[in-house]
């Protein structure tokens, strides 16, 4: 189902991912994605592998002299709180973890904003109203 209203508050969609997920994925999803096969965008994951250095303290982070120019600037806000949730990363493997399970919410999250039914109950209600509709029980 697809459901292209916007608001002022989601000018984009109010059934599109909503823009503090942007950064992991502001593309539509499709079928593929609601059917639980993420396609994320190829950028990831270079700047997963860069996010994961930062973690371990391989690499610096800075992130009051970042720009918009650099290309983890879209994540700074999402690195800002995996360090301070994460703050003794060893390792490498470790830190794609983090990283890993990050992503996966925030891929839960979109498609929850992406559901015509919300998963409460006036969405239970309407789901059912629906089927009704289609004499489906």
């Amino acid at each position: 189902m697809r459901n292209n209203s916007t608001s002022e508050t989601y000018p984009d969609g109010v059934f599109h991912a909503h823009p503090e997920y942007h950064n992991i994925k502001k593309e539509g999803i499709g079928l593929i994605e609601a059917m639980g096969l993420y396609i994320l965008p190829g950028r990831l994951k270079k700047q997963t592998e860069q996010i994961a250095d930062i973690l371990t303290g391989e690499a610096p982070f800075e992130p009051d002299k970042m720009t918009k120019d650099d290309s983890l600037y879209v994540h700074k806000a999402m690195i800002i709180e995996l360090k301070r949730d994460n703050p003794n990363v060893e390792d490498k493997e470790k830190a794609m973890e983090i990283i890993t399970k990050r992503i996966n919410e925030t891929c839960v999250a979109i498609l929850e904003n992406t559901a015509v039914f919300k998963k409460d109950e006036a969405g239970t209600l309407a789901f059912r109203r629906f089927l009704n509709t289609l004499s489906i029980k």
